[in-house]
């Protein structure tokens, strides 16, 4: 998946299902493996912010706004993570 914010969003998402936001906090410690299979199998109804990119990779977009966070993750996140990238920090001085 081309990792441009935005791009064909729209052809992925169906506005008829409902859409799911997991944080990257310490209650994503709290999902059970039936809760995380469920959005595993869901990726196109999956956003992930900050580091629940790992537990979800597949996720449709991946959200963050701390450019510390970006710059401490960016490599990681550019090469497991499939979806899209979403920030308000500027990634662009960063790459």
């Amino acid at each position: 998946m081309d990792k441009s914010p935005l791009n064909n969003l729209h052809s992925l998402v169906d506005p008829n299902l409902p859409m799911f936001v997991i944080g990257g906090g310490p209650s994503l410690d709290t999902l059970n493996s039936d809760d995380i299979a469920f959005l595993n199998q869901h990726p196109n109804q999956l956003i992930v912010c900050n580091g629940a990119f790992r537990r979800f990779p597949n996720a449709l977009i991946c959200h963050h706004i701390d450019h510390k966070w970006w710059s401490e993750n960016k490599n990681d996140l550019l090469t497991n993570f499939k979806g899209q990238l979403i920030s308000a920090c500027q990634m662009r001085q960063s790459r």
